[in-house]
């Protein structure tokens, strides 16, 4: 059994390495090409549209994997409580994605103050990443909880360097 949980664990760890990787790796190329201030503005965007999604989904998917787990040999019941599951992150991230784009101004103003209205652009260019999350999110969890970590760790590896190629796409736009 000890083997078992530790190519589970092994292989997890090293999807979450890449994925980290690959979803950091746009604060180092805008640092290294744009400087210290580009990387604070786009640093302080990216902070306001992760608190909200990164906690929900933390939360979400601590107990989906848990409720998932112990339904891998119930298919239908599975399917139904995923599905709720996937509706309701989908439900919660709509609208934040929406007061993000439409509030940028405000959040930034409130939240940061005006030393930082730079930031308002890179945080509505950014909303969009919170229906990423919500969307993408969910199926690890499912992946997770079935066992078929071996899959996660390939689609990992295909999507990290497309979001790193992205990224060099959109470099010389500097933070936004």
């Amino acid at each position: 059994g000890l083997r078992s949980m530790m190519r589970f664990g092994g292989t997890l760890t090293l999807n979450s390495l890449i994925m980290y990787l690959a979803a950091n790796a746009e604060k180092i190329l805008l640092g290294r090409y744009w400087g210290p201030v580009a990387i604070g503005i786009y640093g302080r965007a990216f902070q306001l549209i992760n608190l909200p999604t990164y906690n929900l989904n933390a939360a979400a998917g601590e107990v989906s994997f848990t409720a998932l787990s112990r339904l891998q040999d119930d298919p239908p019941r599975l399917r139904n409580y995923f599905l709720k599951g996937y509706s309701l992150i989908l439900a919660l991230t709509l609208p934040i994605t929406i007061a993000c784009a439409l509030f940028a101004n405000d959040a930034v103003l409130f939240l940061l103050g005006p030393k930082w209205i730079a930031a308002e652009p890179v945080l509505q260019l950014l909303a969009p990443t919170i229906l990423v999350s919500a969307i993408t999110s969910p199926v690890s969890w499912l992946l997770m909880s079935l066992g078929m970590i071996p899959r996660l760790l390939k689609m990992g590896l295909v999507i990290a360097p497309i979001m790193i190629g992205s990224y060099f796409l959109g470099l010389p736009y500097g933070p936004s």
